[in-house]
């Protein structure tokens, strides 16, 4: 139950996390040009 739980914590940062590591690569690469 515990693992269970903790996965889908994780899953959730995860999916929380990809939006703005996606949104900062964006705007990294546009100010490189």
């Amino acid at each position: 139950v515990i693992g269970a739980a903790r996965r889908a914590a994780l899953f959730r940062v995860f999916w929380l996390l990809v939006p703005a590591l996606h949104a900062g690569w964006c705007c990294a690469a546009r100010r490189l040009g």
